[in-house]
C-alpha cells in the first residue's frame, strides 16, 4: 500500500470573499437573514409529528447533496461532530483490533478515547503534524478510524487510494471539517460522521452519522456488548437496534 499525504506549505493564491468558517462567526449563504428564518417550530418538541418529518428531510436533504450511497443510512445525534464521532466509536469498535491514524488535533482526542475502549488492541500512527502519516502499516484486518480533513491544520486524506478492495476491518471517517467541503468517498468508507457548523454554517448543537451496510450491521448485531451510555446506545434494552433514528427519531 502506498502512503498518501497532503502537505500545504504555502498559501493559496485565491482568498474567499468572506474569510469566515467553522463557528464564530459562521459563514451564512447569499441572502441569509434571520428575519427569514421560520417560527412554525418554535417550542415543538423534536418528537412531534411535524418535528420529525422536519429532521426526516434533513436526513434526505443531506443525502442527496453529500451523494450518500442509497445503501446507506443518515441519522441525526445530539453533541455536534463530538458526539456523531463518539457514537460511532461507540457502537462499532470492540470487534475487531484497531488502527487510528491521528493527523490533526481533533483525531487526537479520538485516539486518547480509543485507548481507553481498546487497551492494547488499539495501534496509533501519528503524523508530524505537517503531513499525512504514513499508512503502509495499517492493517487490512483492523478497524480503521481517520479524519478526513482536520479542523486545525488542514491535513486531509488525498485519496483514498492505498485502501486495499475487499479488507476486512471497517473505516470510519471524522468528515466534520470535509462534508459539503470536499468530495468524500463512500466506496472505501463504512461510517462518516460530521456536523452542520462547518461546511454549512450552522448551529453546532446537532451531528449526523452515516453508515454503510457493514456498519449497520456490526452495529445492529455484532457490536461490543459493554455497557454504553444512553445517549451513544444505538440498542434498545431489548438488544434491538433504534433503526428509527435514520428516520428522524433523534435520541435526546
Amino acid at each position: 500500500m502506498k502512503d498518501q499525504f497532503v502537505f500545504r506549505h504555502a498559501r493559496p493564491s485565491a482568498r474567499p470573499s468572506s474569510p469566515n468558517f467553522s463557528s464564530g462567526p459562521c459563514k451564512k449563504h447569499p441572502g441569509w437573514d434571520i428575519s427569514r428564518l421560520s417560527t412554525t417550530l418554535l417550542g415543538r418538541s423534536h418528537r412531534s409529528h411535524l418535528g420529525k418529518l422536519r429532521l426526516a428531510g434533513a436526513i434526505k436533504r443531506s443525502c442527496q447533496l453529500l451523494r450518500v450511497p442509497d445503501d446507506w443510512v443518515v441519522g441525526i445525534v445530539p453533541g455536534s461532530a463530538t458526539g456523531a464521532i463518539e457514537f460511532a466509536l461507540w457502537n462499532l469498535l470492540g470487534v475487531r483490533d484497531v488502527d487510528v491514524i491521528v493527523s490533526d488535533g481533533f483525531s487526537a482526542y479520538w485516539a486518547d478515547d480509543i485507548i481507553s475502549l481498546m487497551g492494547r488492541r488499539a495501534r496509533i500512527h501519528k503524523g508530524s503534524g505537517r503531513s499525512f502519516p504514513r499508512t503502509s502499516d495499517v492493517h487490512d484486518e483492523n478497524d480503521l478510524v481517520l479524519v478526513y480533513n482536520g479542523t486545525g491544520n488542514g491535513i486531509c486524506v488525498k485519496d483514498l487510494d492505498w485502501m486495499t478492495k475487499g479488507r476486512q476491518g471497517l473505516v470510519i471517517a471524522d468528515a466534520a471539517s470535509a462534508a459539503f467541503a470536499m468530495p468524500l468517498d463512500f466506496t472505501k468508507l463504512d461510517a462518516v460522521t460530521w456536523s452542520w457548523q462547518k461546511g454549512l454554517g450552522s448551529e453546532a448543537g446537532h451531528g449526523m452519522i452515516a453508515f454503510g451496510p457493514r456498519a449497520l450491521e456490526r452495529a445492529s448485531f455484532k457490536a461490543s456488548k459493554s455497557i454504553r451510555p444512553k445517549l451513544l446506545n444505538f440498542c434498545k434494552a431489548d438488544g434491538s437496534a433504534l433503526l428509527n433514528l435514520f428516520e428522524g427519531h433523534t435520541i435526546s
